[in-house]
């Protein structure tokens, strides 16, 4: 919904009346950046990167069923198991 261009145009409207326009929330991510708190730093920063795109998507990865299944297969078996005795005395 966010991509017709009536929704972005209503939305861009509702920003400005509210003092929010692009120019101020470049200012305020400025003031982010160059705060002496380096989370607020890292954190405007990372906001910048998304802003102009030039931070790469993460990437996930996941593990197939296969994966684990080999991984296992991978794994050391030993011969005997292992008994603990627990009989008191």
């Amino acid at each position: 919904m966010a991509k017709e261009e009536d929704v972005n145009l209503a939305m861009a409207d509702l920003l400005a009346q509210v003092g929010l326009t692009k120019r101020r929330r470049a200012e305020r991510l400025a003031d982010m950046i160059n705060c002496s708190d380096l989370s607020v730093v890292g954190r405007g920063l990372e906001l910048s990167y998304k802003l102009d795109k030039s931070m790469s998507e993460q990437i996930n990865v996941g593990i197939t069923p296969d994966d684990i299944r080999a991984l296992i297969a991978s794994l050391p078996i030993p011969d005997t198991p292992e008994v603990i005795d627990i009989t008191p005395g």
